[in-house]
């Protein structure tokens, strides 16, 4: 489960991204990745090395309530 930094629920909590698929990886370029998340019932992303910065995993929340 994964955190968008800067993006909260109404409530003020973090939304929350989750895993929704196998990591992919690449022989020739072992520093990249890519792992596919959803959130609610719409909204797909992928969490990869270029966008690392934009989410923060759920036990290192300081939202946390």
């Amino acid at each position: 489960m994964y955190h968008a930094n800067g993006f909260f629920n109404a409530d003020g909590s973090c939304q929350r991204w989750k895993i929704n698929g196998q990591t992919k990886t690449w022989k020739t370029k072992p520093e990249k990745f890519r792992i596919p998340i959803k959130h609610g019932l719409r909204d797909y992303s992928y969490y990869t090395d270029e966008n690392q910065s934009l989410f923060h995993k759920e036990e290192d929340c300081l939202n946390a309530k």
